[in-house]
């Protein structure tokens, strides 16, 4: 199969997600649907659905299940190659093939990666979105306080980001789908998942229950659950 490198290391480096909350491996399934991840955070405070469909690559092909681990290196492998790369497996490697260059990569067997159960539908009372510019002025907001605690409560049509520590924050949010009455505090694990994203996003939340993040493309869909935190954020 083929695919611009670029496409493929985008998606990847929002499957992987950041920080302490990284996936470090997972099952690549090709299926017919598209190349498909589903992976659990070591801390298991964050889990992501994602799948990049067949209209993404160039040319693509249902090559089934392969194991890969170290994604965080995988990535800066393939971000050694540029323009179309060809892919392909044979026994226990995948070799992933440019323009006078190739290079094998050695899979693992798929046995030993923990099983990740498919995201659970919960129910949820309100959501809202955040543009690429808005979820990265929240992260910066937040992290100008060395712990990341902070609070989404929505009222009717609208939600509001506080924060706790020596600066806090308010954003508030236009949200027409937010019914109001709930309230929600996450930690760092919402930033780790969500600092790859750079697509308009959509959030759903409900109290005490962890949040639903998804990114929509064209070519992809990214779900990512993030638990909330157990204690209140004052």
């Amino acid at each position: 199969m083929k695919i611009d490198i670029k496409k493929l290391n985008t998606f990847l480096k929002k499957v992987k997600m950041t920080n302490e909350n990284f996936i470090g491996e997972a099952v690549f399934e090709f299926s017919k649907d598209g190349l498909h991840i589903l992976a659990t955070s070591l801390p298991k405070l964050v889990q992501v659905d994602a799948i990049l469909k067949p209209t993404a690559f160039k040319e693509y092909e249902a090559i089934g299940n392969i194991g890969l681990n170290e994604i965080d290196k995988l990535i800066k492998v393939l971000g050694r190659f540029s323009g179309e790369v060809a892919i392909s497996t044979t026994g226990n490697l995948m070799k992933v093939k440019g323009t006078g260059k190739s290079v094998d990569i050695e899979l693992i067997d798929e046995s030993i990666i923990e099983k990740t159960t498919a995201i659970a539908e919960l129910d949820y009372k309100d959501k809202f979105t955040l543009s690429p510019s808005l979820l990265v002025d929240l992260s910066n907001d937040l992290n100008m306080n060395p712990n990341v605690q902070f609070t989404f409560k929505t009222e009717k049509d609208k939600v509001i980001m506080t924060n706790k520590g020596k600066y806090k924050f308010t954003h508030e949010i236009e949200s027409d789908a937010c019914e109001g009455g709930v309230e929600c505090n996450f930690g760092s694990p919402f930033l780790d998942a969500t600092n790859e994203l750079d697509d308009v996003v959509e959030i759903k939340i409900g109290d005490g229950l962890p949040c639903l993040i998804t990114e929509k493309t064209d070519e992809s869909e990214i779900k990512i659950i993030v638990a909330p935190l157990v204690d209140n954020v004052d």
